[in-house]
């Protein structure tokens, strides 16, 4: 499995805290129109295939600043179809069901064989 990406990819520095039952946060740094914006979002996310996820946010933060709901449609589309192009490139991905308790993640199903860390920056 790799997730190199170009350069070009929108998103970096993403850290994730997935939480008891569907709740996750998001935070990292976003590229749009040349700019880097640090970006915060609470969410909820559920399953919805096997190589798919659904979400849908309760706060969004864009450099420190509530972003208008009118905006986030758009935002959780662009956040959610970023997630489900890489899950549906992992060979051998097949999530039946998945799930966080006491603060552990459990997944039924299978998993990617081999994974290969990609140095930053590449």
């Amino acid at each position: 499995m790799s997730l190199r990406h170009s350069p070009r990819y929108p998103v970096s520095d993403l850290q994730v805290l997935l939480k008891d039952g569907n709740g996750a946060e998001a935070s990292g740094i976003v590229t749009y129109a040349g700019v880097k914006y640090p970006v915060y979002v609470n969410a909820t996310a559920q399953l919805a295939g096997p190589k798919s996820v659904s979400a849908q946010a309760s706060s969004i933060n864009v450099s420190g600043v509530q972003l208008p709901a009118k905006y986030w449609p758009q935002a959780q589309s662009a956040a959610v179809g970023l997630i489900n192009e890489r899950l549906a490139r992992m060979d051998g991905l097949n999530i039946e069901s998945a799930s966080v308790e006491a603060g552990k993640l459990h997944i039924k199903g299978t998993i990617p064989a081999v994974a290969e860390r990609v140095p930053v920056g590449q």
